[in-house]
């Protein structure tokens, strides 16, 4: 009924979202960074971070939950950093960002190759840094803490 007045309407689905119009929290914030606006694209990143790491923060410790936020920030500047690279074209999806991580921190740390790489993006590498350089036992527990996270 109200197509056939005109209007424009989407389904999110968000028990099965294949079955409906998606929704990509990372758009608005790609645009702004591949239009020469990180900082605004900065201040988009850190609110899904918030919004998606945060809400159930630890009782006993939250250092866990906010480097994991941290990390999650990082990597999705890192991931704009390198669709960038390849035109731009295609927007960047939480996906992305999650296969960015599991290529850049394996079971051995830090891969060194991406250290060097992520050095390229200033900002993405000083969100990282705290996750980069943290002895091993410290660093399993902020990636186990972004996985949970991410995916509950």
């Amino acid at each position: 009924m109200l197509e056939e007045k005109g209007y424009s309407v989407g389904v999110f689905n968000f028990r099965t979202p294949s079955h409906g119009d998606g929704w990509n929290p990372l758009e608005i914030p790609y645009k702004f960074y591949i239009n020469d606006k990180a900082d605004r694209a900065n201040e988009f990143v850190n609110d899904i971070a918030q919004n998606i790491m945060l809400t159930e923060k630890s009782e006993r410790d939250v250092f866990w939950d906010y480097s994991a936020s941290d990390l999650f920030v990082g990597l999705i500047l890192y991931t704009f950093h390198l669709f960038a690279g390849k035109g731009g074209g295609r927007i960047p999806s939480i996906m992305d960002v999650l296969d960015v991580r599991s290529r850049c921190f394996g079971s051995n740390g830090a891969d060194k190759e991406f250290v060097e790489q992520i050095r390229k993006d200033r900002m993405a590498y000083h969100t990282l840094l705290g996750t980069i350089v943290a002895p091993d036992r410290t660093q399993r527990s902020i990636l186990s803490t972004f996985f949970r996270n991410t995916h509950h």
